[in-house]
């Protein structure tokens, strides 16, 4: 645990209010106390300077008032003025702590303006006095400052008789009054503030003894402090941390920047975690559910890149993996389409860091694995095919796969292609490529399908395929002929153009079509034959069929051509015994007329009085079948015939 988590904590729930002292202001080349002292006492006699050395400013400004300038102030505000006339250096501070938005209120007992100058009049406000807290903006950072400034230079409070009117009511009851209920109701954090400097803390201190136990937990950082010191404040409930105002507002910032995603999703001071994200150029994009804020994402507010970082330590068995990895061989794929990559248990990661714009995502604590993608890109691309006179631009992702090998991945509509290329060397030309094709469930363009199919048939008959990334020359893979797919792309290229004619046939409209299976091609055939009235050739092959023929059906013509093993036509009739369904909608029933060419009895044997048993093969290895809507009659006898 950090010196500084203690006042981390109250400051990420919004608890903490910070008091600002003069050593804050130092880098930027203001004043210190000690400077100003010097001012005054220079005008005293010599003989008196050395025991003014001792005394606080206010006492020494008393003494200057009363007892150098008669009673005026006009002098002392002068040197004040004048002092405070520097040039700005090391802004820094300031500047670190205005990108820290979990900070609304600061009180302050300097006079210069260097806070609100940094934050800016959009982003803060400032109370001089009582009067101005009836104005007060919750969206604005607050800077109440106390002793006043040079807007109102006679107010300004620095002298004994000024503190006094203060602290007892008399200068500005009702700013003294906040500033105590804040102090007995939120935690301070007291920052460039010197015990030498004021006694504005001891009077605090008095007004929090009636507290005993219920008294808040405040804190002081300054880069040294006395034993004697540190003790008296812990007395009074003000823990000592070591550290100078560079040091913490760094650490605070890597701390928020650490816990400002989690703290957003847990819904912790929800408004300040957004705006600090807008510190880091960039909007969160989150989602309510579930009790709790979910961050999608990031956006970028002036729409330039947001640099992403991680660091991963994992066990010595990856060394190897990494160095010659191929996703497309050692990887997995979550989704249809998607780029592969590699996962690893979280057992097996040892460290993990990974930021977005400089805030923290995600580490090793709750991460139940690591999956590694290879870097992508996506590119405008053109996609020829002069063969069949197919030319189409779209978009392409291209990622390394191994050594010297690269991977473009198109949505082609129906379909995922991926194209690889391979090269001999670093320094050298293309050396080979290829090509994959991975199928949808489900497309919605049936044209474009169409288009794309008849160029992926092409190419798997030995077509060009020709590729030109914008920006780059085009390149021609060659010789890809796929004998192993070349029917299915055949085959699918007509179901993409059956589901067309039904479309039109039948006047239905699918609102999403189910790609390509062996049954919806032939449930497609089917309808397409029904539409048309024209008959389907069909390869069954040679063989039997047994069936049953009345005795009334047969005439002596029919049983001398069976006798004399003559050749004969069969046609046979029958109904599907399911309903045709096809991207979502159902066609009912179909019906079947089927024609046998060239046909020889086997057997021919009678049964009983009214009917034949009959046994015939086919000599082809095809026949034709007439699919329709409604039955069809054959002769005198709808279920089958000899002719």
């Amino acid at each position: 645990m950090g010196k500084f988590d203690r006042i981390f904590k109250f400051i990420q729930k919004g608890k903490l209010t910070l008091f600002v002292g003069a050593g804050f202001s130092l880098k930027a080349g203001a004043p210190s106390v000690s400077e100003l002292k010097e001012a005054f006492i220079e005008d005293f006699p010599a003989a008196e300077r050395d025991a003014l050395q001792n005394l606080g400013l206010d006492e020494i400004t008393e003494k200057y008032v009363k007892e150098i300038c008669g009673g005026s102030r006009n002098e002392l505000n002068t040197i004040l003025e004048q002092k405070f006339l520097f040039d700005r250096k090391d802004m820094s501070d300031h500047e670190l702590l205005t990108k820290i938005p979990h900070i609304k209120r600061i009180f302050t007992t300097n006079y210069d303006s260097l806070l609100e100058d940094t934050y800016g009049p959009k982003c803060c406000q400032v109370i001089r006095h009582s009067k101005d807290e009836a104005y007060i903006d919750d969206n604005k950072v607050t800077i109440f400052k106390i002793h006043g400034d040079f807007e109102a230079k006679d107010d300004i409070i620095i002298t004994q008789s000024d503190y006094n009117k203060f602290v007892g009511g008399d200068h500005d009851k009702y700013l003294w009054d906040f500033l105590k209920t804040e102090f007995v109701t939120r935690n301070f954090l007291f920052l460039g503030y010197g015990l030498k400097d004021s006694n504005v803390l001891d009077s605090l201190f008095d007004v929090e003894k009636h507290l005993t136990n219920n008294r808040r937990e405040h804190f002081i950082v300054v880069p040294n402090m006395s034993k004697r010191d540190s003790g008296r404040l812990k007395k009074h409930g003000v823990e000592y941390v070591q550290g100078t105002a560079e040091e913490f507002l760094t650490a605070l910032f890597e701390y928020l920047e650490q816990n400002s995603k989690g703290d957003l999703e847990k819904d912790i001071q929800t408004k300040e975690n957004i705006e600090f994200f807008k510190k880091h150029n960039m909007t969160p994009t989150i989602r309510h559910g579930e009790g709790k804020n979910h961050v999608l994402g990031v956006q970028s507010l002036d729409g330039n890149p947001i640099q992403t970082q991680f660091h991963v330590s994992l066990g010595e068995q990856y060394s190897d993996l990494f160095k010659n990895i191929n996703f497309e061989k050692q990887g997995v794929v979550s989704t249809p389409g998607g780029i592969p990559h590699i996962e690893i248990p979280a057992s097996e990661i040892k460290d993990f860091d990974y930021s977005i714009g400089g805030i923290r995502f995600a580490n090793v604590e709750g991460l139940q694995k690591l999956l590694v993608y290879p870097v992508n890109s996506q590119h405008e691309v053109t996609i020829t095919v002069p063969e069949c006179e197919f030319i189409k631009k779209t978009i392409c992702t291209i990622y390394k796969n191994a050594h010297l090998e690269f991977i473009m991945q198109l949505d082609c509509e129906a379909f995922y292609m991926k194209i690889s290329y391979r090269f001999e060397n670093e320094d050298s030309r293309l050396k080979d490529g290829g090509f994959l094709v991975e199928m949808k469930d489900y497309f919605s363009d049936n044209d474009l399908a169409i288009q794309w199919m008849t160029a992926m048939r092409c190419i798997s008959e030995g077509g060009t395929l020709r590729v030109q990334v914008s920006g780059m020359n085009s390149v021609d893979l060659n010789g890809l002929k796929d004998e192993k797919n070349k029917t299915i792309y055949s085959n699918c290229l007509e179901y993409y153009k059956n589901l067309k004619k039904i479309e039109l046939g039948l006047n239905v409209c699918f609102d999403k079509y189910e790609n390509y299976s062996l049954r919806r091609y032939q449930e497609s055939i089917k309808l397409v034959s029904a539409i048309s009235k024209e008959p389907v050739i069909t390869h069954d092959g040679n063989g039997t069929l047994s069936y049953t023929i009345p005795k009334v059906d047969v005439n002596d013509d029919m049983v001398r051509c069976i006798k004399e093993n003559k050749p004969f036509v069969a046609v046979m009739t029958q109904q599907t015994d399911e309903n045709v369904v096809l991207c979502g909608h159902s066609f009912g029933a179909l019906f079947a007329k089927i024609l046998y060419i060239s046909c020889h009895a086997v057997s021919f044997n009678s049964i009983d009085d009214e009917q034949y048993a009959v046994e015939m093969r086919n000599d082809n290895d095809y026949n034709q079948v007439w699919w329709g809507f409604e039955p069809f009659t054959v002769g005198t006898n709808p279920e089958n015939m000899l002719e």
